[in-house]
């Protein structure tokens, strides 16, 4: 969710810190490896999604001694300090504190022209730090929800891909589960692209619409009808699929 800042002088937390301190009111920047990144701006989806997610986990978070938070640094190591869209932290933690040091779980709204960068060098940070439990990937244009789990000092190789409103995540550092309904509540008339339920991969490839797709039961798609992997709602054509 961001873009590389035009600045090439390298810095560690403090020095970042401290060049925020000189930065415009509003400005969103991270630091990956010394090097300072602005992050642009969010649509109104990606905020009610995150602000879905916060709504949905935080009383759990709080019954753990958890907190959960956005628009909220943490500091990864002595030259990096990234700024998950959801963050969920444990333990105490002074509230004037300008970062955090021992996040548990991590979630990203993915936007089509940041998602490889969040998920390679952040997604990448975001593995390397000892105390994150989980990372959760949530996509802005379709009903998708990954989730990579941490087994002991390793990491799951695949991750629990979700696509269905009807479907809910196990959350178990906070012993709750986070249900799709209420992640995408409000988001749109799904006017969204409904994942393949068959096509259980990390990124999906460019949509194509398959010929031989079994149609979904109309409540499940109440703003048009279900053709293979997508709610549309345009006139049928000859070769839909019968």
């Amino acid at each position: 969710m961001g873009e590389a800042a035009q600045i090439v002088e390298t810095m560690d937390v403090g020095a970042f810190l401290t060049f925020l301190d000189a930065r415009r009111p509003g400005e969103r920047w991270e630091l990956h490896d010394g090097v300072p990144r602005l992050m642009v701006g969010g649509t109104a989806r990606h905020g009610i999604l995150t602000a879905n997610i916060i709504r949905a986990i935080f009383d759990a978070a709080r019954s753990r001694g958890c907190r959960a938070l956005t628009s909220t640094l943490w500091q990864a190591n002595e030259f990096s300090a990234f700024e998950p869209d959801v963050v969920v932290a444990c333990g105490r933690q002074d509230d004037l504190d300008r970062h955090i040091k021992n996040p548990v779980l991590v979630f990203e709204v993915l936007s089509p022209s940041t998602m490889r960068y969040d998920r390679g060098l952040q997604f990448d940070g975001y593995r390397r730090m000892e105390s994150i439990q989980q990372i959760v990937f949530v996509y802005q244009d379709s009903i998708r929800v990954e989730a990579y789990f941490r087994n002991g000092d390793s990491w799951a190789e695949s991750p629990k891909v979700l696509v269905s409103r009807t479907d809910s995540l196990a959350i178990p550092i906070l012993g709750t589960s986070l249900p799709l309904e209420a992640v995408y509540l409000d988001v749109g008339a799904l006017a969204l692209r409904v994942a393949c339920p068959f096509r259980n991969r990390s990124i999906l490839p460019p949509p194509t619409r398959p010929r031989h797709c079994e149609r979904s039961n109309p409540s499940e798609a109440p703003h048009g009808r279900l053709l293979g992997c997508f709610v549309a709602n345009a006139p049928r054509n000859d070769d839909d699929p019968a």
